[in-house]
């Protein structure tokens, strides 16, 4: 991080030293004017528009539907009711507050160059800007504490009524491009703690932990104390589905990318399936020919969730553990036989349809990604591999698939071997005997 903002200020140091002279043709000073004006990227930018070849894939996973959270979405059509509903958390949000509306205001003022930064368009600093910031940072924390304690609630609340407006204005607050930096919140809800007339508010974490866990549950495993300062909430939703190691396991294996047979063809190697202990999505094991797999139930917004986390990883240059999970993931189902597997060793619960929607779900889920150097599950590639390659382990599975599944086939081989064996015994004493 430092070398990136030591790089920043020389790309700005140089820029400035431009100069336009007065024996420069109009085409040189044009383009020096323009260097004069730019500037670098900012190395605190963190969210951003997701690339375009991912969202092409399914634009809707990306587009919020009621709500807009900062800049990037902010006008949309079709978003005027919600934009007065704001307004409405705004007065009950200082309702709660001895603090004055002055004082928030400052608040976002004293945040506004960092805010901007934060974001990878180029965002122009004005009053419009400290005011969007202000009514969506107190609309999300008003939000979390009447989630949170039931009320209260105004005649034409849109929130709690009807039912599915809060699960749509928790969906479109999972999107990438629908983000608050996570210090704007954190500044408003400090100064909320300093001058609540109650003194029974939660800290922003629990708040977000409780208002996403009934889409989210892993967010129950998160300790307060042992997470990082984040960046935004799809930065908090990374954070709590990475592996309990980060280490690659085994450390030795090189970068593979090969893929793994899909669930039918492990089955036909040989491969026992097993719902694994815990809830970490990494923590997959392979050992004795067990595959043991953390259970996975799919929603409504499974698809939402993780393609936003992706695109977070792929913009953000960060670790890419989740698209590393959904390519394995991935490459266990090839058809919806797969996923009838998964789903009866109880892997995968089926929340949204039919075997050939979750089928084509995560098929999709990780077309024009980038994956990168992910050792993860290099080992884990790696074993499964060379189990199934096996002729030994084919042929063991072949032999109790066709020959040892019920019990009369077994009664059927045990009498068919003991004839061959005393066949065997009568062949040998009669070559004696002559």
């Amino acid at each position: 991080m430092g070398n990136s903002s030591a790089a920043d200020q020389d790309i700005k140091s140089a820029l400035t030293s431009i100069k336009i002279e007065p024996s420069d043709c109009p085409v040189s000073a044009s383009i020096k004017e323009m260097l004069q004006s730019s500037s670098p990227l900012s190395s605190d930018r963190c969210i951003y528009r997701a690339p375009v070849d991912i969202r092409k894939v399914n634009e809707e996973a990306y587009t919020p539907r009621v709500v807009s959270i900062g800049p990037l979405h902010h006008g949309r059509k079709g978003f005027e009711a919600m934009e007065k509903q704001k307004l409405f958390c705004l007065r009950t949000f200082l309702g709660r507050t001895s603090s004055s509306l002055e004082n928030y205001v400052q608040v976002v003022k004293s945040l506004e160059d960092r805010t901007r930064k934060c974001y990878a368009e180029t965002i122009e600093t004005s009053d419009k800007f400290t005011q969007m910031i202000l009514l969506d940072g107190c609309f999300i924390i008003e939000l979390f504490i009447r989630f949170c304690f039931g009320g209260p609630y105004e005649e034409g609340d849109l929130l709690f009524s009807p039912p599915y407006m809060l699960s749509n204005v928790r969906i479109d607050m999972m999107l990438l491009e629908n983000q608050l930096p996570f210090f704007v919140l954190e500044g408003l809800h400090n100064n909320l703690l300093s001058s609540n007339k109650q003194n029974k508010i939660p800290t922003l974490i629990n708040l977000t932990k409780t208002f996403f866990e009934p889409m989210i549950s892993r967010m129950k495993l998160l300790d307060e104390n042992g997470i990082p300062p984040l960046k935004h909430f799809v930065d908090l939703f990374w954070f709590c589905q990475l592996p309990t190691s980060l280490e690659a396991r085994p450390k030795d294996y090189e970068a593979t990318s090969n893929c793994i047979p899909c669930m039918t063809r492990l089955h036909q190697a040989g491969v026992e399936f097993e719902s694994a202990d815990g809830d970490r999505l990494f923590d997959i094991d392979f050992n004795n020919g067990t595959l043991k797999i953390p259970h996975i139930k799919v929603t409504d917004c499974t698809e939402i969730l993780f393609r936003n986390i992706i695109a977070y990883e792929q913009c953000n240059g960060t670790n890419r553990f989740v698209l590393s999970y959904m390519s394995f993931i991935n490459d266990l189902i090839d058809t919806p036989k797969d996923v009838d597997m998964l789903i009866h060793n109880n892997i995968l619960t089926n929340g949204i349809g039919s075997s050939k929607e979750i089928c084509s779900l995560f098929n999709a889920i990780c077309k024009d990604t980038e994956a990168g150097d992910i050792p993860h599950f290099h080992g884990l590639r790696h074993d499964l591999n060379k189990y199934c390659n096996s002729t030994l382990h084919r042929w063991k599975a072949t032999l109790k698939r066709d020959y040892l599944n019920t019990p009369c086939k077994v009664v059927s081989v045990i009498a068919a071997s003991v004839l061959l064996i005393l066949t065997f015994i009568q062949t040998v004493c009669a070559v004696l005997a002559a």
